[in-house]
């Protein structure tokens, strides 16, 4: 099953980067945790890459993670996008 969610940060270009979660469930709290350290929020290559570091945490594995220029089709919570 898993508990699946993203979250969209909106590039310059309009386009969108999609961080995804298999097991992460809401993500709120990470988008807080990320968010709290008020860096880079006018760069989004950088915020992707901190946001991302606060979903996955110290996880090394190969699978649970992703990153996408699509939207997954099977999503349990709301997408947050960041603009």
């Amino acid at each position: 099953m898993g508990d699946r969610s993203q979250i969209a940060i909106k590039q310059e270009n309009g386009t969108r980067i999609y961080l995804y979660s298999h097991w992460g469930g809401d993500t709120r709290a990470v988008l807080r945790r990320a968010l709290s350290r008020e860096a880079r929020w006018n760069d989004s290559e950088y915020l992707a890459r901190i946001i991302f570091q606060a979903m996955i945490g110290g996880d090394t594995e190969t699978t649970g993670f992703g990153i996408s220029a699509t939207q997954h089709g099977d999503i349990s919570y709301p997408i947050p996008v960041l603009d």
